[in-house]
């Protein structure tokens, strides 16, 4: 894989925010995390004999080499190396870092069975599958876990409070009865025709609503169309 693919760091937990920052052919990623809980991970492509904290050797891996080219564990050397810095200055004490230890395909990062004439010889059916407690990267989180924060004590007495009773709680809108007119049918449709173009009380609940009352028309020959005159007031 390229070089800026060998390895890569992901957030496992905490992160709240990511974006690009700066000119389009040289974006810089950001990430906002939160700082009392949040988890990263590095991982690496090729996996490390040594996993370092700046200089200082946190783990070693088990033996393993590079099957396919014929390099055993002697002939090959990889390490892995983490460092924060803020500015110029170390601040790796103030993050906890774990080795992240996974199992390598022997096939891939065994160590090669060779002849005499220093030769793969092929792999055994019933081999060793898996190098096991291979190191990869850390796992890195907050050092020192956030103090929790005592609990404040209230009064009681603060907490209370009156209510204000009202009577009688609920007021029922008494609706009258719909009495319909006796009028013949041509007198309902030409009721219907001078109320149903321009009528006060649609326009007031439509001003009510939110709605221009200018937004909503009906025509008054519309009294027309029923076959027969609906009941009216």
């Amino acid at each position: 894989p390229p070089d800026e693919e060998m390895c890569s760091i992901t957030a496992t937990e905490g992160l709240i925010k990511q974006f690009q920052e700066g000119e389009e052919k040289e974006q810089e990623e950001i990430w906002i995390l939160n700082p009392t809980r949040f988890g990263l991970v590095t991982d690496a492509f090729i996996p490390s004999q040594k996993v370092f904290v700046r200089e200082e050797d946190k783990a070693t891996s088990p033996a393993f080499g590079i099957n396919p080219m014929g390099i055993n564990s002697e002939s090959l050397v990889t390490k892995h190396r983490v460092q924060i810095d803020k500015g110029n200055d170390p601040v790796d004490h103030k993050f906890a870092f774990e080795p992240v230890r996974k199992k390598a395909p022997t096939a891939m990062w065994g160590e090669p069975n060779l002849n005499a004439l220093g030769r793969l010889k092929l792999p055994e059916v019933n081999g060793q599958q898996f190098v096991e407690d291979v190191l990869f990267g850390f796992q890195i989180v907050p050092a020192q876990k956030p103090n929790l924060s005592s609990t404040q004590d209230i009064a009681i007495a603060k907490l209370q409070y009156e209510t204000t009773k009202f009577e009688p709680p609920y007021k029922w809108e008494i609706l009258t009865t719909f009495g319909a007119s006796t009028d013949d049918d041509a007198v309902r449709r030409k009721k219907i025709r001078d109320t149903v173009a321009n009528n006060t009380n649609r326009n007031q609940i439509l001003e009510a609503l939110g709605f221009d009352p200018e937004m909503v028309r009906v025509d008054a020959a519309i009294a027309d169309v029923f076959v027969f005159a609906p009941l009216v007031k």
